[in-house]
């Protein structure tokens, strides 16, 4: 029977191999290589879950305006970004040395 799937072989071992086949008995598979196609659709499903959800935990909560600042330094060019930031740290040092009132 001709397949348009592409093919492939994978080498595993004994443990694995077990792993495998007592996942294919247990869900009923017809063959070992739908048992396994189904568990790597299976991983990188989870995988890129996790990593979505990684990147979404790593990302900064920003108000609109600071979105729309972080948008706008974005379109300026090197020259003009290193000038915007010499400026903030001047801002934040000078804040830093100025006593509460």
């Amino acid at each position: 029977m001709a397949t348009e799937n592409q093919r492939y072989t994978v080498s595993v071992d004994e443990g694995l191999f077990q792993e495998i086949e007592n996942y294919r008995f247990q869900n009923r598979f017809q063959t070992r290589s739908k048992a396994t196609v189904e568990l790597i659709r299976y991983a990188l499903k989870h995988l890129k879950k996790n990593s979505n959800e990684e990147s979404q935990k790593n990302k900064p909560i920003l108000s609109e305006q600071e979105e729309n600042l972080l948008f706008l330094y974005r379109q300026l060019d090197q020259r003009r970004q290193e000038e915007v930031m010499d400026f903030a740290n001047y801002k934040m040092a000078q804040s830093k040395n100025t006593p509460p009132r």
